[in-house]
């Protein structure tokens, strides 16, 4: 009986011939198993290949001069992708966006969504913005990143191990392997100018337009070959290997950079975020993502150490935020533990109204009017006598109308603004803030002593200012509460009016009126007198009646 021992061989080790891909030139993965008494390869091949007319190649791999004599405990390397085994289907467990599958060149793409199956053989494509988990029944999973290809060139399971082999043509892939439950399971991703191989691990697999492909490892360890050579790149390591050149020497990735002003809530965008500098970093980044596990990124952002990184375009809600370094030759570092903030511009601020902007009040009472906001269930209303709000005049905290009137308020500056309130009780961000002045009415006009010539009173008085017109009045009582005579509008400080008839004194004031309307205080009441005329006309009476009596005795 053959038992099999599956182990993990770095490629670039082994003198076999090249992989069908012909993607690297590297040797393709293998199991190695054990001859056992009285076997021999023919039928070894029989029982372990898809194929078993392919034995010669078997022979090839394995370099035996005489195929037909194997000894006991002779070892045997068999390709992985020449196993029997049955076909592994994934299936999509997170999408974002846009991504298609297809079989073969003539195909036509088929549009992926949730639980749809990826067969051996499609080729994955992600489209901006987009990206697609792909997960397998043995707790594997490959998420791949927007803008990237990738092919299923083998999935199978045996009955003690899978296999699974990705040719990655553009972009990035995230492994997550389940550590493996037989030996000989493998899983490798290969790109034009690299293979990386593990069993148990989560790393990252990228591919730049130069076709440089870099490799990151987070959790495990690795095997990463090229056509020049290879090497095992453990956990916190990678290594880039340029299009047939050699992969470079494992180096340590670069620490995640510190958030220094993370805030819990934005009200506004974009969001800026300032990055301590790490060690080894020549760009520092960030990716914000819906969720904890980092497969719905939204934005990846990167800037230099010392410059600040701008997130834009995000709606209302809760978000995930990572930071990671890249060092001089773009291997991306370890990322930070996720941290969590959330953005919320909604219900947005009001747009005010009236008084307009540096708009001049000639009324002590103003009508505050702002635009309605479709998200808000109330409003929130200061004024104050300066900019900064800290002189409040008025402030209503739930205004359910879109205007408010506020009366009394003495002349001078005033700063208004509103925020909306949402119906969960939410406080939006303020709006602008929108200055106004209240003008002072005229000023009481400098009135001279009313002149009286003859059988008129001649009155003038001092402009004032913006008055259109002025109200002049006349009356006997000095708080003219009563008894006014004359009540009066011209547009012209003067005016003539006849002398009142009856004897006494009269008391005059004056103030201006603005063409809104707005009236001044009135004058200090001046005065004037009439005098009581002699009654000559009795003097005459008198005379004559003494005549009358002479003549008549």
């Amino acid at each position: 009986m053959v038992y099999v021992k599956l182990v993990l061989l770095l490629t670039a080790l082994l003198a076999v011939m090249p992989s069908h891909s012909g993607a690297t030139g590297t040797p393709p993965s293998t199991v190695e198993i054990t001859v056992e008494k009285d076997d021999f390869l023919i039928a070894i091949c029989d029982r372990y290949l898809e194929k078993p007319s392919l034995w010669p190649r078997i022979a090839r791999v394995n370099r035996l001069a005489n195929p037909d004599r194997l000894k006991p405990g002779q070892k045997l390397l068999i390709p992985v992708d020449m196993l029997k085994g049955t076909p592994l289907e994934g299936s999509i467990t997170f999408i974002k966006g846009r991504a298609t599958s297809s079989i073969g060149s003539d195909s036509v793409p088929q549009v992926l969504s949730l639980g749809s199956k990826v067969k051996p053989g499609s080729e994955v494509r992600t489209s901006a913005e987009s990206s697609v988990e792909i997960s397998y029944e043995d707790g594997t999973s490959f998420i791949l990143r927007d803008n990237s290809s990738v092919s299923v060139k083998a999935a199978k399971k045996t009955a003690s191990h899978y296999l699974r082999q990705l040719f990655l043509s553009g972009g990035k892939i995230i492994s997550r392997i389940k550590a493996a439950t037989g030996r000989g399971s493998r899983n490798e991703i290969r790109t034009p100018s690299a293979v990386a191989e593990a069993r148990g691990t989560v790393y990252r697999v990228s591919l730049d337009d130069r076709k440089t492909t870099r490799s990151e490892v987070l959790e495990g360890k690795i095997a990463v070959s090229s056509i020049a050579g290879a090497v095992s790149v453990k956990e916190g390591e990678g290594t880039f290997v340029p299009l047939n050149g050699i992969p470079s020497a494992p180096r340590k990735l670069v620490q995640p950079p510190e958030p220094a002003d993370l805030q819990q809530l934005y009200r506004d965008l974009p969001i800026r975020i300032s990055l301590r500098r790490t060690e080894g970093a020549a760009l520092q980044g960030v990716v914000i993502s819906r969720d904890t596990g980092g497969k719905d990124v939204l934005r990846e952002e990167t800037a230099a150490p010392t410059e600040v990184v701008e997130i834009d375009g995000l709606e209302d809600g809760y978000y995930t935020l990572r930071t990671f370094g890249l060092d001089t030759d773009g291997l991306e570092g370890i990322p930070s533990e996720p941290l969590e903030f959330q953005v919320r511009l909604n219900p947005l601020p009001p747009m005010l109204n009236a008084p307009s902007e540096d708009g001049k009040v000639f009324s002590s009472v103003v009508d505050l009017t702002w635009l309605q906001v479709k998200d808000a269930a109330k409003y929130h209303v200061q004024l104050a006598g300066d900019n900064q709000f800290s002189q409040m005049i008025a402030e209503e905290p739930a205004v359910d109308k879109t205007h408010l009137r506020i009366g009394n308020l003495p002349p001078g500056s005033y700063s208004f603004r509103a925020r909306s309130i949402a119906e969960d009780g939410y406080a939006g961000k303020w709006s602008v803030v929108q200055e106004f002045t209240i003008v002072p009415p005229p000023p009481a006009p400098s009135a001279e002593r009313p002149q009286v010539k003859g059988e008129a009173v001649f009155l003038r008085w001092a402009p004032v200012g913006r008055s259109a017109l002025y109200q002049v009045q006349v009356s006997t009582d000095e708080r003219f509460a009563q008894q006014v005579i004359l009540d009066e509008k011209v547009k012209q400080p003067a005016i003539s009016i006849p002398e009142p008839k009856q004897p006494g004194t009269y008391f005059v004031r004056v103030r201006g009126i603005e063409k809104e309307g707005r009236e001044g205080d009135f004058s200090a009441p001046q005065s004037f007198t009439v005098e009581r005329s002699f009654p000559y006309w009795s003097l005459g009476a008198l005379g004559i009646i003494p005549l009358i009596l002479i003549f008549a005795l």
